[in-house]
């Protein structure tokens, strides 16, 4: 969460960091900020995004040849002007992303020490050590390795000191930072996107590493302060970040750019060589956070079914609160779309911690997760703008039912008859997908009427009941509808009790074993006065359960999850565009989740 970009680059830096903002904004939009330096600094801050920024500085210009720049998801402090970054003290400007753990006990330290602050942010006491570390020595690098020393948490920073008009200075510790370089000069940021229009290599440093920005050099020192190089590869063609006019938005061009990105990603993983750790292990310890959890429950049952190994799914931010037992012959997955949450990242220093080999399941092959652990097997689901996650989730589908599906058959648990049987219906999964926007029409009379709902409630059994929670994650995502998923079987063990006449009951049910179960439960909901949805398979099915069903292309259930999400994706997309919400950018959310 957060953006940050700094360049040094000789001239008209505020246009650049600007730019470079806009691409940033998924990262976080409650305010945004630059400082640049010229004869003085000069900062602009505005409440709300890059736009209103850019507004500022039409009224007030500020420029010079070098800069840093922020866009904000608040966490300590509400969205204002004066809580927005940069954060300057007595010349020192610092743009922030991530969190100080320990910055109330710093500031009452501070303030002892003679100092004031005007905002409420954990940042602001960062350029006041600074500034203290400073007196004691006027080397700007070892003030701020000094002052990392009294912070704890997970962060990056970028410093500018109005003494020195060719230099910034970066911090990683813990939260991804990237640089690059070219004719343009010198460059920092928290994703290479910002940058690959204005440098021609990039690299990703390392947690520890400082990174000392001048127009013509860069110069990175480890946390030991050694000068090392890390690995540069050229920037990658350039993704545009403006929807085209064909789409009103970048969430709907996503969802139709779906089929390509399940046939990208099968493409890309046919070759690769699968994790050893995964085939010998007894145990699989599945990791992750919001839509690729869910991603993860369908992974469990694939793994379970396929390839006959017992799997545990955990949410990242709660296996830290657990005791890791029994790791022996145990292999982990973790997934995520960014690679750099915050909880799944420590996880992974759990696991590594505890000798247990990881895969990752990621989107960036530059995160810190792909980086980091022991296997990578990539999705492909190119660049995704909006924030909530549409064709990244039907990749990580696909990545993982391509894994399980492998690793099965490397077991010797699956016939190659029946290997191939499901590798086909992979094969046709992105000609089935296209086959649902035949019911984008349907999703949309079935939105305008639960658009006024203050609740709804998803239902489905086993991998059904992923895709349900999936489902109930989206709407609740666009639209700010309360919506929760439960499986279909414990309907009758509270949930039922908030049936009332009206409310949405979305179920899903997969042709299969499940299926009259779950029909029988959608008519117990109906029976007490709910609006009743059914998504299932197209073909003859008698229910007079369902208000409205929408059929999807007839599939069997190792596929038939998927589908479903992507019509449940169609209803949440136009429930918020009919409410008239900014779908791109829900309130309160950020597409790369870097605090813990």
């Amino acid at each position: 969460m957060c953006g940050i970009i700094a360049g040094v680059n000789g001239s008209f830096m505020a246009h650049a960091l600007i730019d470079g903002l806009r691409k940033l904004e998924y990262r976080g939009y409650d305010s945004a900020g630059i400082a640049v330096l010229g004869e003085r600094i000069k900062v602009r801050r505005a409440v709300g995004p890059v736009d209103q920024l850019e507004l500022l500085l039409r009224d007030r210009p500020a420029d010079g040849s070098i800069g840093i720049a922020h866009t904000r998801w608040a966490t300590h402090g509400k969205p204002s002007e004066i809580n927005a970054h940069p954060h300057v003290h007595d010349g020192i400007a610092v743009v922030q992303n991530g969190i100080i753990e320990n910055h109330q006990e710093l500031r009452r330290e501070l303030i002892a020490a003679g100092h004031s602050f005007l905002s409420e942010t954990d940042t602001e006491v960062i350029p006041h050590l600074i500034v203290e570390e400073l007196a004691r020595s006027s080397d700007l690098v070892s003030a701020i390795r000094r002052a990392a020393a009294r912070m704890r948490g997970r962060y990056s920073i970028a410093v500018l000191d109005k003494r020195d008009r060719d230099t910034i200075v970066t911090l990683h510790m813990g939260s991804s930072l990237v640089i690059g370089r070219g004719n343009n000069g010198a460059w920092v940021a928290s994703d290479d996107v910002a940058l690959t229009d204005r440098v021609t290599d990039i690299a990703s440093i390392e947690e520890g590493d400082i990174a000392i920005l001048k127009r013509s050099e860069i110069k990175i020192l480890d946390k030991k302060g050694t000068v090392v190089d890390r690995e540069w590869a050229p920037v990658e063609e350039s993704q545009s970040t403006t929807a085209s006019t064909e789409w009103p938005d970048h969430t709907r061009r996503e969802i139709d750019e779906q089929p390509t990105a399940v046939a990208t990603t099968l493409r890309n993983l046919a070759n690769l060589d699968i994790p050893e750790c995964l085939v010998n292990a007894d145990r699989i310890q599945i990791v992750a956070c919001g839509s690729s959890y869910y991603a993860g429950m369908l992974a469990r049952r694939w793994f379970e079914e396929l390839a006959h190994i017992r799997v545990d799914l955990e949410i990242a931010s709660e296996l830290s609160t657990r005791p890791m037992l029994d790791t022996d012959k145990t292999a982990a997955i973790l997934i995520s779309q960014s690679g750099e949450t915050a909880d799944t990242i420590a996880a992974l220093d759990l696991l590594e911690a505890n000798s247990v080999p990881t895969v990752a399941i990621v989107n960036v092959a530059r995160s810190q997760l792909a980086r980091r652990a022991d296997y990578f097997w990539p999705t492909s689901a190119g660049r995704e703008i909006g924030v909530a996650a549409t064709k990244t989730f039907v990749s990580q589908f696909t990545a993982i039912a391509q894994l399980a599906l492998r690793v099965a058959r490397l077991k010797g648990e699956v016939s190659i008859s029946r290997a191939v049987e499901l590798q086909a219906e992979l094969c046709r999964l992105p000609s089935s997908i296209r086959n649902i926007f035949g019911c984008e029409a349907q999703a949309r009379d079935i939105a305008s009427r639960i658009k006024t709902s203050e609740s709804c409630l998803f239902l489905g059994r086993g991998a059904d009941y992923a895709s349900a929670a999936e489902g109930a994650l989206k709407l609740k995502e666009l639209s700010y509808i309360h919506a929760e998923a439960y499986p279909a079987g414990e309907l009758k063990h509270g949930p039922i009790a908030v049936i009332a006449d009206g409310l949405p009951v979305i179920a899903c049910a997969s042709r299969g074993p499940t299926l009259e179960k779950t029909l029988s439960n959608l008519a117990e909901v109906k029976a007490r006065g709910a609006y009743t949805v059914l998504i299932t398979e197209r073909g003859e099915l008698e229910c007079d359960a369902a208000d409205d069903v929408i059929r999807v292309p007839q599939a069997s259930p190792f596929i038939a999850p998927i589908l479903h999400v992507v019509a449940m994706q169609f209803l949440a997309y136009h429930t918020s565009s009919q409410l008239g919400l900014d779908v791109d950018k829900p309130r309160n959310l950020a597409k790369s989740v870097t605090v813990e």
